[in-house]
């Protein structure tokens, strides 16, 4: 391709930064925007006018294009610094919320953004005065009480950490066997050293040797990502996109990133912060020496504690019983390998013996070992030694369960799955959890919920593999299916099919998915006959959380484990809605058709007319109404012939959409009101929530705003009450759409700010579009056209990069509108042009009608427009003299 066009820029900060952009671009090979964008994952138009426009590109966007250039990121972060930094300069006119991968700048810059009438829905700047007091990052768990020793260590960490910054990040990396106390010891220093980083403490444990799998960046990142700005930024859906607006995020903010239990270096090299005023703090039972060639890492052994730490740990414990018995203690600290936990582990014994003498105890622990003995010197063997300690004065019942726990995947466990592996009714398995808890082989959370320590539930899995095979089996399958059982009554609760629409806010069952989501989907990953159970019922939770990374990996267990095409059809339907979700349009239709094809060769009709109504909402969001019509009419017949009322009612809503994007409103209310009442009497609350919602958008577009409001504040209470995030989205900004055309425009403002910040949390950019032409259309009449056309330009190259046909065309006539409402010019008369040739392409007559009015005050425009459009509208049952449109300011008669 040929040179850019650059921007018209005066001398100074933004200049320089342009030119050294284009230099780039230029000693790259002068790559096409086509390349650059499918190399960082954004659309051509965001590429094309960070290049263009006369400000400054987001930080996230501008990095990622640099590295695609192949050129220094330094240099480019001082001059974007100082370009953004300017008071004068022009970078307030775009919108603060960024679309994935268009990520946050550094804090401590100024975020360019149209300012809110309220500070309780401004997007607010990075660095820490964007989080209020109460948000401060302080994730790390508390220290380990009675810590002693280690004073060699911490100062290694102190001489390390608190250093001047150099110019990379310093990286302590903690290693040693397990039990040996490094995440105490880390712990430990961060708490000591937490008032050197003011901006923080992100914490995860990354489960490395956990016998399930290990948390990936991946997902730590879109945590990180939410935690330090929440509720402002999108999460994008590539690794990494992801690390580098997580780097962005930290820039200036002196923030300690502690990695706890990284089982390789490729774990962690992701989560790792690039300012070096920062710090990084890894715990690993493995030397990870990558992070030490490749980041400059430094490493701290942590050792067996010495003979006198040991002893002060256990009278720490154990109080002054340790004292009186010198001898008997030395002998025990032996035992014990000198390990913190199982110092502690014996320490408490002791305490729960007041009765016995040390000696006694130890002359118990010199007998024969009851287990086979690892190599002796590994720190293993003693641990393993006071462990069957401990164990052996278990009584019969919760000896049973601490060895059965070895056969949970779950990083935590419910008292009912207890009663499940332990083969006993729950009030035995309580009484079993609390001898367990009280011998401290076991940690109580909150909720009838427990955690073991890996070393413990390494010891707990070697005695059960000893048991008998059969009985072991039968053990992990009563598990299994009480997990699905007691999740399939907490989905029938949490998201009703049978009961009335009142809405309880208090929804347990809700409650307890959250709680259990790891242990549900360790299930799915290692038992291949519960992963289509769980994949099945927990579809509705996982969507409604915007889950869609678990979602998506369940999903896919279930299919690559099915059993017949049947089973592998129902995996692709939700695969499918999943990447409907993302905005995947083409991989959600290819494995919705792929679905059809089973269930219709399988002979399933309840199946491929679930199938075929999903086809048919991918078909209208792409534009193709008469596709999605042909398809969801179909899948209607099926229902109804099969019985099946909720697919039926679905279908309906559906279909009411399909009917008003091609004109028929006295057909789509027909369809709407059918939804409504079929699926309020048959209890489908998620079904009818989502009916409301489009019924009320219906009543805008038919210039019932005041009725509109009345369905969004009744489904809005819905969506809350079932945790459907998209849903909440999609009402919010209806809400605003009904708001504004009221005149409402402060609280239709604060209505799409917050569908904006939930569709940046979840990463639904369908819901991002909306949001963001809804603020367009507000803000323009509120006389802020630039933020208004900021806005605009926005959703429309997310519409056309995802395919989202009615959104690209609504999208590009109101930025026709905003563009006019300034004043004629061919900018504007070309974009209303191509949004009327987009409603003529897909039928739509209301954005036809609305696209020729708009056209009418051009200059010299067809004397037909008007009469086109009049005799479109009363098609609809509107009129083009009277109506919504009619209630705005002239040249500003704006419409969604």
């Amino acid at each position: 391709m040929g040179t850019l066009t650059r921007p018209d820029l005066p001398p100074g900060d933004l200049r320089t930064l342009s030119d050294a952009l284009h230099e780039a671009h230029h000693r790259a090979g002068r790559p096409s925007l086509r390349d650059l964008a499918r190399e960082v994952g954004c659309s051509r138009t965001t590429v094309s006018a960070m290049f263009s426009e006369p400000r400054p590109p987001r930080w996230g966007l501008l990095e990622l294009v640099v590295e695609a250039l192949g050129a220094d990121l330094e240099p480019f972060h001082r001059m974007w610094l100082q370009a953004t930094q300017d008071p004068a300069g022009p970078a307030r006119s775009t919108p603060a919320a960024a679309s994935s991968p268009d990520t946050g700048p550094p804090s401590g810059s100024r975020v360019p953004g149209p300012a809110a009438p309220d500070d309780s829905v401004q997007t607010s700047a990075l660095g820490p005065a964007a989080l209020p007091p109460t948000a401060q990052l302080r994730q790390m768990p508390a220290a380990v009480a009675g810590f002693i020793g280690r004073t060699d260590l911490l100062a290694g960490l102190d001489a390390l950490l608190l250093a001047a910054p150099g110019n990379s990040v310093p990286i302590g990396l903690l290693t040693g066997t397990a039990g040996v106390g490094k995440t105490a010891l880390a712990r430990q220093w961060a708490h000591r050293r937490a008032e050197r980083y003011p901006g923080g403490t992100l914490y995860v444990d990354l489960h490395g040797y956990h016998p399930g799998p290990a948390v990936s960046a991946h997902e730590v990142l879109a945590e990180f990502v939410r935690a330090l700005r929440p509720g402002t930024t999108p999460v994008p859906e590539g690794t990494r996109e992801r690390a580098a607006l997580f780097r962005s995020l930290v820039a200036g903010r002196r923030i300690l990133v502690l990695l706890d239990n990284a089982g390789t270096a490729g774990q962690v090299e992701d989560l790792l912060p690039g300012d070096p005023g920062c710090a990084a703090l890894v715990t690993s039972r493995d030397a990870l020496s990558g992070l030490v060639v490749r980041y400059g890492a430094t490493r701290f052994g942590v050792g067996l504690m010495s003979g006198p730490e040991a002893r002060a740990l256990m009278s720490s414990v154990a109080g002054a019983r340790v004292t009186t018995e010198p001898g008997p203690v030395d002998v025990l600290v032996r035992r014990c390998a000198r390990l913190p936990l199982a110092l502690r582990v014996a320490a408490e014994l002791i305490t729960s013996r007041p009765e016995e003498s040390i000696a006694d105890l130890v002359e118990e622990l010199q007998a024969p070992d009851l287990l086979d003995v690892l190599d002796p010197g590994d720190g293993w063997s003693g641990v393993r030694t006071v462990f069957s300690w401990s164990y052996e004065h278990l009584t019969e019942l919760p000896a049973r369960l601490f060895r059965r726990i070895g056969l949970h995947p779950g990083p935590d466990y419910h008292l009912a799955g207890f009663a499940a592996l332990a083969d006993c009714d729950r009030r035995a398995a309580r009484a079993a959890a609390d001898e367990l808890t009280r011998s401290h082989l076991l940690e109580r959370l909150p909720g009838d919920r427990f955690r073991m320590h890996d070393l413990l539930r390494a010891y707990a899995a070697e005695l059960v593999a000893a048991d008998p095979a059969d009985e072991n089996e039968a053990a992990r399958t009563r598990l299994f299916d009480s997990a699905c059982a007691d999740a399939r009554a907490a989905a029938a609760s949490a998201f009703p099919s049978g009961v009335s629409t009142g809405v309880n806010p208090k929804n347990i069952g809700l409650q307890w998915l959250t709680t259990q989501r790891a242990a549900l989907l360790a299930i799915g990953q290692v038992s291949g006959p519960h992963a289509g159970q769980l994949s099945e019922i927990l579809a509705p939770f996982l969507d409604a959380g915007a889950h869609y990374d678990d979602a998506e990996t369940l999903h896919r267990r279930a299919l690559a484990t099915a059993d017949n095409d049947q089973a592998r059809a129902r995996a692709l339907n939700r695969l499918g809605t999943i990447h409907r979700r993302r905005g995947a349009f083409d991989q959600a239709l290819h494995e919705y058709q792929r679905s059809a094809e089973l269930f219709r060769a399988a002979g399933d009709d309840a199946g491929l007319g679930q199938a075929l109504q999903n086809s048919g909402i991918i078909r209208w969001r792409r534009g193709d109404y008469p596709g999605g019509r042909a398809a969801l009419e179909q899948a209607l017949a099926l229902h109804r012939a099969v019985g099946a009322r909720s697919g039926e009612g679905t279908t309906l809503y559906s279909l009411g959409i399909v009917h008003r994007r091609l004109g028929d409103y006295r057909l789509a209310a027909q369809c709407h009101r059918a939804a409504v009442t079929l699926l309020e009497e048959i209890g489908d609350l998620v079904g009818l929530g989502k009916a409301l919602n489009n019924l009320a958008v219906l009543q805008v577009y038919r210039g019932e705003p005041e009725r509109a409001l009345v369905s969004l504040e009744r489904t809005l209470a819905i969506q809350r009450r079932l945790g459907d995030r998209a849903g909440e989205n999609a009402v919010l900004s209806n809400l605003g759409l009904a708001q504004e055309r009221l005149g409402r425009l402060a609280e239709a403002e604060a209505s799409l700010r917050l569908a904006l910040r939930i569709a940046d949390e979840i990463a639904y950019p369908v819901g991002r579009i909306d949001a963001l032409r809804g603020l367009g259309v507000v803000l323009a009449r509120s006389a802020h056209q630039d933020q208004a056309v900021a806005y605009l330009r926005e959703a429309l190259a997310l519409a056309e990069q995802l395919g989202e046909g009615g959104s690209r065309t609504a999208a590009t006539r109101e930025l026709g509108e905003v563009l006019l409402s300034v004043g004629p010019s061919e900018e504007a008369s070309a974009t209303l042009t191509a949004a009327l040739r987009m409603a003529v392409d897909t039928s739509d007559r209301y954005e036809q009608a609305m696209t020729l009015l708009a056209l009418d005050r051009l200059p010299g425009a067809a004397p037909e427009n008007r009469q086109v459009a009049a005799r479109l509208l009363g098609d609809l049952g509107l009129r083009s003299d009277a109506g919504p449109h009619q209630k705005r300011d002239p040249g500003q008669r704006l419409h969604r």
